[in-house]
């Protein structure tokens, strides 16, 4: 079985889906790919087995924090990543909201476009968490006048899904 390098994945969106919608396709798809691994590497560390977290924590605390915190904020910054608005000011974004302006069906383009208002709602604690205490040292956080809606695994696996949902 042989697989496929970048550059042939790409040649086949593009093959399939056109020079600009392919390459857009392309990088949205590696960044959710990347996204959905990461989580993996975090769930399998600190997300199936309470042992095996008491076991890190036990051997290095300190390191194992540090490294907790990192994919976390990682998965974080890969779902605003993915679900940021399609663009800011002349620049454009690879992201989901992208996807509507290539879809040419309105039937289509309308079912993607109610699969991003469910985006919207289950990537909001993220963009909170960035834009708050991770991109930003917001004071009303920091203090406690602000209430952060803070993630957890239920969170980001809905997140996930409905990232990946309108890429089908």
């Amino acid at each position: 079985m042989s697989q496929c390098g970048p550059e042939e994945i790409r040649s086949a969106y593009v093959d399939r889906l056109g020079k600009e919608f392919g390459d857009f396709f392309y990088h949205l798809d590696e960044s959710v790919v990347r996204l959905v691994a990461i989580w993996d590497v975090y769930r399998s560390l600190f997300g199936t087995n309470k042992e095996r977290v008491d076991l890190l924590y036990e051997a290095t605390e300190f390191v194992t924090r540090t490294f907790h915190d990192s994919l976390h904020q990682r998965v974080i910054l890969g779902i605003c990543q993915v679900s940021d608005p399609a663009g800011s000011g002349s620049r454009s974004n690879v992201t989901v909201y992208g996807l509507p302006r290539f879809i040419d069906d309105e039937v289509h383009r309308a079912e993607i476009e109610r699969m991003l208002v469910d985006v919207e709602g289950a990537t909001n604690f993220a963009r909170d968490l960035r834009n708050k205490l991770i991109a930003h040292s917001d004071l009303e956080a920091a203090t406690g006048s602000y209430i952060v809606d803070y993630s957890s695994r239920i969170k980001i696996v809905g997140a996930i899904k409905s990232i990946i949902e309108p890429l089908r």
